[in-house]
């Protein structure tokens, strides 16, 4: 694999251990074929890619299939994966920031036993404005970051301090409030300022964060045999 970058006569399961060998080594490998002979490749490689023109079982196996039997399309499809797989990971943040915090200030007014500091109009007010609106639009965002492993401890690493921060301001504030002899319901307005305070921060750092940040260290290899070179056609 090393030596050379083009085989030909290739044999169906010579093909599948070509895909298995560049995945060992850590690449993302794309297959592209158009026949019975390119199935095991095209199933086990990271992105099958087949031929509207060619077998119906290599396009059975696909992951894209090129209709007009044109790459054209490729690069919007990779930008578009690329775009959904990191606005995924910018909601995901936003959505296991609110858990987190709601399960530490349940956690911390269950054992200083006060009441709890909100109503449900509280939180329907703050989840809106600082969870489901940013995530509406985080979306929708473009992105042309690649893809890179990582992902759940990327969310976490954001996630559990932002809910920690939110959880301790707002139940540091809320406790004080109480133990000052403010009234529950000033007491439960001021808690619910902070977090909303401390929610837009959160989401103003999770929209402006760049996904590219970390630098990508995927590397791209696509498989195309000799046979699929021949009978590929000048657009």
């Amino acid at each position: 694999m090393d030596a050379a970058s083009v085989f030909g006569r290739v044999s169906p399961h010579q093909k599948r251990a070509m895909v298995a060998a560049l995945q060992g080594r850590g690449h993302v490998v794309a297959m592209v074929g158009d026949g019975v002979n390119d199935v095991l490749a095209l199933k086990d490689a990271d992105l099958g890619v087949a031929f509207g023109s060619g077998s119906g079982a290599s396009r059975a196996v696909a992951h894209v299939v090129l209709v007009d039997d044109s790459f054209d399309a490729l690069p919007a499809v990779v930008a578009e994966g690329r775009r959904v797989i990191a606005n995924v990971e910018r909601v995901a943040s936003l959505f296991l920031t609110k858990t987190a915090y709601a399960t530490l200030l349940a956690l911390a007014v269950g054992v200083a036993r006060l009441p709890f500091p909100f109503l449900p109009r509280h939180l329907t007010v703050v989840t809106a404005l600082t969870i489901g609106t940013p995530a509406f639009f985080l979306a929708l965002a473009p992105c042309s970051a690649r893809a890179r492993p990582g992902f759940v401890r990327r969310v976490l690493t954001f996630a559990v301090p932002a809910g920690a921060l939110a959880a301790g301001a707002t139940f540091l504030t809320y406790a004080l409030m109480r133990s000052a002899g403010v009234a529950l319901a000033e007491a439960r307005t001021l808690a619910t300022g902070v977090l909303f305070a401390v929610g837009l921060l959160g989401s103003n750092l999770d929209c402006s964060s760049d996904p590219r940040a970390e630098g990508s260290r995927v590397r791209v290899k696509a498989l195309l045999t000799w046979e699929d070179a021949c009978s590929l056609r000048t657009q």
